[in-house]
């Protein structure tokens, strides 16, 4: 049976059956969730991997910036480069119609409606995911809160701490 192990991702010069790498992608594909499950799933993501009704830990720290980082750079299709900039938050479409938005150390959106975009994204689920936005004083862009006066008190505050006193 084929799985993800040490050998992947499939690079140059490595012996991968073709097979397998085929049959692997059809299995991870033809996952079947309701909203319900993909909300847990969100949900655990957002909580770093910690499962929220459970509080197993079911994925390391690692995967999930892993899958949040690729969430970010590609899972809204070919609309993931503007996605990226104006809503800001690691997203998964499907061509089901169904989005997951992760909202890091908060929790998740997960909705379907199957009427798709252009770029086979939910049109309901995209425009929905910003009117929540636009109303919502937490759920925002990852990187609203970069600011200059903010970024130059923690400047100010590292220098401090830096300064050797042993000259």
């Amino acid at each position: 049976s084929s799985g993800i192990n040490a050998e992947w991702p499939l690079r140059p010069g490595s012996s991968a059956n073709l097979t397998e790498i085929i049959d692997l992608y059809f299995q991870l594909c033809s996952v079947e969730m309701n909203t319900e499950t993909l909300a847990v799933v969100g949900g655990t993501l957002a909580n770093g991997g910690r499962n929220i009704f459970t509080h197993d830990q079911v994925f390391t720290a690692d995967t999930v910036r892993n899958m949040c980082s690729l969430m970010l750079m590609c899972g809204m299709y070919n609309y993931s480069g503007r996605w990226a900039f104006e809503v800001g938050l690691p997203a998964k479409s499907g061509v089901s119609g169904a989005i997951l938005v992760v909202i890091p150390k908060l929790g998740a959106l997960a909705m379907w409606a199957p009427l798709l975009d252009t770029y086979g994204n939910s049109v309901k689920g995209t425009k929905f995911t910003r009117i929540v936005q636009e109303r919502s004083d937490t759920i925002t862009h990852m990187f609203r809160n970069l600011n200059a006066e903010r970024i130059q008190k923690r400047k100010k505050y590292r220098l401090r701490l830096c300064v050797d006193t042993t000259a």
